[in-house]
C-alpha cells in the first residue's frame, strides 16, 4: 500500500493503486501490465450513463469518485483517461489517442473509442482499460505486422 505522505501524488490516484494491489515496481513495464490487468479486474465497463444522456464529467476527482470510489462502471473515454491520468502521474510518456472499433468490418468506422498511447522502451503500445470483455489484458505494441491472441480474441493495430 502507498504511503500517501511519501509521495506528491494526487489523493484519488493513490486511493486508486491501493485498490489494485499491484507487486511490480513503478516505472517498471511489468507495473504498467499489472496496472491494465488489475484494473480490469476490478473496475466494471458500463455504457448505461452515457446511453442514457448523464452528463459524465472527465475531470480527473468527479473521474475517480464516479468510477473508482463509487463503483459506477464507465466506458471507454472514462476509463481509459482514468489510465491515462495514473501514468502520466507517475511519470510514463503517455498520450491519449481516439481509435475506431472495427467490429462490423466496416473501414470507415469514425474514430468514437479513446486509447492511451504508451512509450516505453522505444517502442508504442497501446493501453486498453475501455472496452469491456473485449479488452486486450496486456500491452498491446502498435506493430501493424503482428496480430496479438489472447483466448478467442485476436487484436491487431492498423
Amino acid at each position: 500500500m502507498l504511503d500517501i505522505r511519501a509521495t506528491s501524488l494526487a489523493p484519488h490516484i493513490v486511493h486508486y493503486l491501493n485498490a489494485l494491489n499491484i507487486t511490480a515496481p513503478m516505472g517498471s513495464f511489468e507495473f504498467v501490465a499489472q496496472l491494465q490487468r488489475q484494473h480490469l479486474a476490478t473496475f466494471s465497463f458500463s455504457s448505461i450513463n452515457a446511453m442514457q444522456g448523464v452528463y459524465l464529467s472527465l475531470e480527473a476527482e468527479a473521474l475517480f469518485d464516479r468510477v473508482i470510489n463509487k463503483r459506477q462502471g464507465g466506458y471507454c473515454f472514462e476509463h481509459n483517461r482514468i489510465m491515462y491520468l495514473v501514468l502520466q502521474a507517475l511519470g510514463y510518456d503517455v498520450r491519449p489517442a481516439l481509435a475506431r472499433v472495427m467490429l462490423n468490418g466496416k473501414i470507415d468506422n469514425p474514430r468514437t473509442h479513446r486509447v492511451t498511447l504508451l512509450k516505453f522502451a522505444d517502442k508504442t503500445y497501446t493501453i486498453e482499460v475501455g472496452f469491456g470483455v473485449k479488452s486486450p489484458v496486456f500491452p498491446i505494441e502498435v506493430d501493424q505486422s503482428t496480430v496479438f491472441n489472447e483466448g478467442r480474441n485476436q487484436y491487431q493495430v492498423e
